[in-house]
């Protein structure tokens, strides 16, 4: 008898990522998306603390 070998995927086609691939998928495109959301607000909220002394110390000089 042959043995029936195991087909072999082909690489050309792009094969289908499971459902569970798309759920990690938007899982980590979220915490990205959090991630950078946090980050600005802590950029915008350190120059917002920042700048009044900046604009003092600037009256000071002048």
């Amino acid at each position: 008898m042959i043995a029936a070998k195991r087909r072999m995927p082909n690489p050309l086609t792009p094969e289908r990522a499971s459902v569970d691939d798309d759920a990690v998928d938007i899982r980590y495109s979220s915490i990205i998306s959090t991630n950078c959301i946090m980050i600005l607000v802590c950029v915008l909220s350190g120059l917002v603390l920042v700048m009044p002394f900046c604009l003092i110390w600037a009256t000071l000089i002048v």
